[in-house]
């Protein structure tokens, strides 16, 4: 999914407890971990799915 979704390192004015966020190609917020809490993995990987298509398999990457 490297090839479809560009990473930015942002600072969000007044928000200190947002550590991530996955913004829509139409600029919407789609998720943000929830302050104080371990981030929801499986709700991130549902919009990045919804947004960017399921991920591609893998092919010659080694461990």
């Amino acid at each position: 999914m490297a090839d479809r979704v560009d990473l930015a390192s942002a600072l969000v004015l007044g928000r200190r407890d947002v550590t991530a966020a996955l913004v829509r190609p139409d600029g919407v917020l789609d998720w943000a971990p929830v302050p104080s809490a371990s981030a929801d993995t499986a709700a991130l990987r549902t919009a990045l799915s919804t947004w960017f298509g399921a991920p591609r398999p893998q092919t010659g990457v080694h461990a």
